[in-house]
């Protein structure tokens, strides 16, 4: 008797997704984000993903990163849009992610939630469950094979 094996992927539970809804420009938000928090995101390669009913196309969103030393987490900020659409639809009103791939303790998720609202720019700021949005973990994947091709780049 055979037995299939099936392989399941699924978002991990060591990722933390904070959306924000702001209109500033991608460099803008870095450097918001730098100057507020006391982090150094840099923007390094654009993450393409393939654009929707048009073969071969790809759509190039800017790529910020940021190694945090001291507490071992990379930290990643996307823009949500661009040109040619949204990378999840879900929330709503989503113009950056910020993908932390580490789960974070919820007393510093939540103040760090906080500190993001409270610059002027931004409207709000708030956790994403990875599981309750639509191909989150193909997204997760394609983030997290885009970061490590990323530091093999001189």
């Amino acid at each position: 008797m055979s037995r299939k094996l099936k392989l399941s992927s699924g978002p991990a539970d060591d990722i933390t997704i904070i959306g924000i809804a702001c209109q500033l420009k991608d460099y803008r938000m870095a450097f918001e984000l730098n100057r507020s928090l006391h982090f150094d995101f840099c923007r390094i390669r654009d993450f393409s993903v393939p654009i929707d009913n048009e073969p071969g196309a790809l759509s190039d969103y800017p790529f910020y990163c940021y190694k945090n030393k001291e507490d071992r987490r990379d930290y990643f900020l996307i823009p949500n849009r661009n040109q040619h659409g949204l990378l999840i639809a879900n929330p709503k009103g989503t113009d950056y992610l910020i993908v932390v791939d580490d789960h974070i303790p919820e007393p510093y998720h939540t103040n760090l939630i906080r500190k993001i609202q409270s610059l002027p720019q931004v409207q709000l700021a708030f956790g994403i469950d990875p599981e309750k949005t639509k191909n989150m973990d193909l997204l997760l994947e394609d983030i997290e094979l885009h970061a490590l091709e990323a530091r093999q780049v001189p």
